[in-house]
């Protein structure tokens, strides 16, 4: 009788346990960032159209857009990401730094940047 209500207690224990455990798992939601980077030294649409293959190559990004000033010689890319929302300090997260990159292998001179951030909601 004494193993019985052992069991049964060592049943209800387990089960407590994975409850606990099942409610403080956290599921990282989606984020979008917006990316808005300006630059100039533009010579051609087509180091544009370069520049926005290039950036579409990119890890995490998920649409690119672009603004051309003809008679500025000026540009400005716009990078969408989605990413999960950080959780662990070595999560994957959007390398600015590539874009800037990509922006100086096309031979323009990167300007200034400016980020949009929302939650996604499932």
């Amino acid at each position: 009788m004494k193993r019985t209500y052992s069991s049964i207690l060592l049943a209800f224990l387990a089960c407590i346990s994975i409850s606990l455990k099942a409610q403080n798992t956290v599921v990282p939601r989606e984020v979008k960032k917006t990316f808005f980077y300006s630059f100039e030294n533009v010579s051609s649409e087509s180091q544009i159209a370069t520049l926005k293959q290039n950036v579409s190559f990119l890890k995490g990004v998920s649409e690119v857009k672009s603004e051309y000033k003809a008679e500025k010689n000026m540009g400005q890319i716009i990078v969408v990401v989605i990413e999960k929302e950080r959780t662990l300090e070595g999560d994957w997260q959007f390398d600015i730094r590539d874009l800037k990159k990509a922006i100086i292998q096309s031979q323009l001179t990167p300007l200034e940047l400016t980020q949009e951030e929302s939650f996604i909601e499932n």
